[in-house]
Parts: structure tokens; sequence; C-alpha cells
């Protein structure tokens, strides 16, 4: 009988500390979408203390850090990696962090780990296409585009991107190609803003 009780008790105090890790998580997302950055730290911070190995708490200061322009976010995308490696989004999220913060090396090697199944994404051509760019390598560059643009035809952003990349290339062609994207692309803007 004893046993059982202080199994239950276990139990009681396990539940209670994964609520209060949740709690404390949502808080701070809640937190972090008005603005209240030092708030936010502070719960997700109390989340860690209860669990160091919190996914949502390590994500949500990741979140944070780079809501601040912090390169901190790649320490913590870093670690949020670390601790669900299997999460493609992690990894992609880690790339992100890197590239904005010039740490070109790390975002490749997050990329590259990727498995092939993760690897035909908006996101990953996006990222991969960033990554081609920063290296000088426009036909991977370009390429990257055109197959994010393949994945959403509509998106006149990642025209844009396509365009922008296209005028670097030292294709004749393709640079021709490049301007009459855009001239379209300036046409449907000017349509849009007359009908607003």
């Amino acid at each position: 009988l004893l046993v059982s009780a202080w199994g239950a008790y276990n139990l009681g105090i396990k539940w209670y500390l994964q609520f209060r890790e949740s709690n404390l998580v949502q808080i701070s997302e809640k937190n972090i979408e008005e603005g209240n950055y030092s708030e936010a730290a502070l719960s997700a911070k109390r989340a860690l203390q209860l669990n160091s190995r919190s996914v949502p708490a390590t994500q949500s200061m990741a979140y944070l850090a780079e809501t601040l322009s912090t390169p901190d976010a790649i320490l913590w995308r870093s670690r949020a990696l670390e601790l669900d490696p299997e999460n493609p989004v992690n990894r992609q999220a880690l790339a992100a962090a890197a590239l904005r913060f010039g740490e070109l090396q790390r975002a490749k090697t997050a990329l590259e780990a990727l498995p092939d199944s993760e690897r035909n994404s908006i996101n990953f051509h996006e990222l991969s296409a960033m990554i081609a760019f920063s290296e000088g390598r426009i036909n991977d560059t370009i390429s990257h585009f055109e197959s994010a643009l393949k994945l959403d035809p509509e998106d006149a952003i990642k025209e844009f991107n396509l365009a922008k990349a296209m005028l670097f290339s030292p294709s004749t062609a393709q640079r021709k190609e490049a301007v009459q994207r855009l001239e379209k692309l300036s046409k449907i803007q000017e349509l849009e803003s007359e009908t607003l």
C-alpha cells in the first residue's frame, strides 16, 4: 500500500511539473506576441528550470532571440536540434538562424543533414538558394528558387526572388527573362495598388 501511494505521489508531481512547464511555455509565447520580451524570457527560463530538456521552452527562447535579432538564436536553435534531432523543422530553423547571422557553414551543415524526404519543401529550396547565392553559385541559386516557385506558383515573392537571382546569371537569355519577370510583377503591383 505504501509503495502504491508513493508511486501515485510521484506520478502526481510529474504530471504537475509537465503541466507547469507547458503553461510557462504558453505564457512565454503569448508575451512574445504581445511584445513583452522580458516576461517572455522569464517564463521560458522558468520552464527550462523545470525541465532543461524542454524542446518547446528551448524553441521559445530561440524565437525570442530571433525576434530580438540576437545571435543567441543560433545557440538556442542548436540546442533545440540537439534535443529533437529527428525534427526537420529544427534543422531548417537552425539553418535560417545561421544564415541570418552570417554563419554560412553552420547553415550548410544543418541543411546537408536533412533526409532526402525533406528536401523538396519551399523552405529547403529558399534556404539552399540563399546559401548558394552567398557562395556565388548563381545557377544553383536560380535552380532552387525555380523549385520553390514550382511548389507555390502563385507567390509573387518567390517569383521576385527568382527574377533577382536571374539578373546575376551569366546567361543573357536568363537576364532578359529576369527583366521580363520583374516588369510583369511591377504591372501586377500597380494593378493591386489601383484596386485597393
